[in-house]
């Protein structure tokens, strides 16, 4: 009933204006990250002192190092 009453009407100038907004924007409708990979940059007593950031994975190999890491790859 919420979703018949709130989640399937709408203002057609509401949603004009959002598109309009969001042309604007010229981004991508979608969009895919690849997360960087922090590194701990430790100074000479061993304190951390920075952290190095790289992009050395591309998006499924990133995906895939997570789900291999969080055990959700493969079947149990």
């Amino acid at each position: 009933s919420l979703v018949d009453k709130f989640g399937t009407r709408f203002d057609p100038a509401v949603r004009d204006d959002v598109i309009l907004r969001f042309k604007q924007l010229d981004t991508p409708s979608y969009w895919a990250g690849v997360y960087p990979v922090l590194k701990l940059v430790k100074g000479p007593a061993g304190k951390v002192s920075d952290v190095a950031l790289s992009y050395g994975h591309d998006f499924l190999a990133q995906q895939l190092a997570f789900a291999a890491a969080n055990g959700t790859l493969g079947w149990p």
